[in-house]
């Protein structure tokens, strides 16, 4: 979806996050949309989860940002995320 990327970033821009980055992602899309977090942002990686629907979570310290989302295949435009690096 093309412009899942920049509506989600402006989404998550209005509750308080700062975006980094977006862009395609490396790979083909997973098959949920999983949201990866360092280990001391477990809680803004839950809030974004939740704000854009129920996201998977999981720890990923190798990570050049706080946080990145990678919209999966159940990724549709009644959610409000190809890949975003965010800043919480």
């Amino acid at each position: 979806i093309p412009w899942a990327a920049a509506k989600t970033a402006k989404f998550l821009e209005s509750a308080g996050f700062r975006i980094q980055a977006t862009g395609p992602a490396n790979s083909e899309a997973p098959p949920r949309t999983i949201v990866r977090y360092r280990a001391e942002n477990a809680a803004a990686a839950r809030a974004v989860s939740h704000l854009i629907g129920s996201a998977e979570i999981e720890a990923a310290d190798e990570l050049s940002a706080d946080l990145v989302v990678l919209l999966g295949k159940d990724f549709g435009p009644e959610r409000l995320v190809s890949r975003l690096y965010l800043r919480g």
